[in-house]
């Protein structure tokens, strides 16, 4: 490391020991600083952290977990969720890629890219309840953010095909940023990326930690082969769709035409994406929180040469104690 990296991450650290004696950064308050949630939170376990800059996110605590403003009792029954022996589990961690995935999924199974306008929120495990996800038809596409120990039990009985999707960690960070800002009645947070990032790199957003996700999830490949995981990266389906769709086509026993997979690419464009399905989720201003951007490397925008010095020397801290095969696209500052 040269000495201005060096001279960089010492003015940093020095300016985290300030904060962290004064209690500013991390904090957990019984109040909010933003504006208070819409939704109904009664009975609901609410912690309001503050970042560095004394901006609040609101997340709900589940058995010492973070979580959204989801229902308590849902998340609570994961473990002991009913599955059925063709369903498929889309996992990974929130902004790798989810609805993208999902929709892709939804044409691959049913053949065809002529399906019903549906959200991905509807087969979410940590969302819907046992009786809804029963009435869903098969082979239902059940989608999750958790981490593999939280799985419903029945995993290791059924063996559903998994797949877990990776993304470039500052991007994810960026979209993160992002999808707390915008959906103000869950988070009621008004920060600063630069502020944000320090709790998205600790750990103190919902789902937890970005590193611990990946960490629990290579464990899982290693520990349980006879488990079927297939990785997805979001920078490899972004510069090559076709070859990704028909990857997970064959992983799944499909046999698509090369005319349906093109149409796939098409129709689950950002700009397709976005023109059928943002009024699912639209923030206050109209536009669209789940189909933003979607453009790989856009965290160069957002990361000063000093945050992103410190983000790498992070990452190369924490992913040293880590053992991995999954990838995605991520350069070391300074390295080629």
């Amino acid at each position: 490391m040269d000495e201005k990296h060096l001279a960089i991450l010492n003015e940093a650290a020095k300016r985290d020991e300030q904060t962290d004696d004064t209690g500013d950064q991390g904090r957990h308050m019984s109040e909010p600083k933003a504006e208070p949630a819409q939704l109904n939170t009664e009975g609901m376990q609410l912690e309001y952290i503050e970042d560095r800059g004394g901006a609040t996110l609101m997340l709900q605590v589940v058995d010492g977990r973070y979580y959204p403003i989801f229902p308590t009792d849902v998340i609570k029954n994961i473990a002991s969720l009913k599955l059925r022996n063709d369903d498929i589990i889309l996992a990974g961690y929130l902004k790798a890629g989810t609805h993208w995935v999902w929709e892709i999924l939804r044409m691959l199974c049913a053949g065809t890219t002529d399906i019903p306008l549906a959200e991905k929120d509807q087969c979410m495990v940590e969302q819907q309840a046992q009786a809804d996800i029963d009435v869903l038809p098969s082979p239902r596409i059940l989608n999750t953010h958790s981490l593999f120990e939280q799985l419903p039990a029945e995993i290791f009985v059924k063996k559903p095909k998994i797949v877990y999707l990776t993304r470039n960690p500052k991007d994810t960070a960026v979209s993160m940023y992002h999808h707390h800002v915008q959906l103000v009645d869950y988070y009621a947070y008004r920060g600063k990326f630069e502020d944000h990032v320090r709790l998205f790199v600790d750990g103190k957003v919902d789902f937890g930690s970005w590193f611990h996700h990946i960490d629990n999830w290579s464990r899982a490949v290693r520990d349980y082969p006879d488990i079927p995981i297939m990785e997805v990266n979001y920078e490899d389906l972004s510069q090559n769709p076709k070859k990704i769709i028909q990857d997970l086509a064959n992983y799944l026993d499909l046999s698509p035409s090369a005319e349906l997979v093109s149409k796939i690419v098409s129709e689950c464009s950002i700009e397709r994406m976005r023109a059928k399905k943002a009024e699912f989720d639209l923030d206050k201003q109209g536009n669209s929180i789940m189909y933003r951007k979607g453009k790989v490397g856009s965290w160069q925008s957002y990361f000063s040469e000093e945050l992103n010095i410190w983000f790498d020397h992070v990452y190369q801290t924490k992913m040293a104690d880590i053992k991995t095969l999954f990838h995605w696209s991520f350069t070391l500052d300074g390295q080629q």
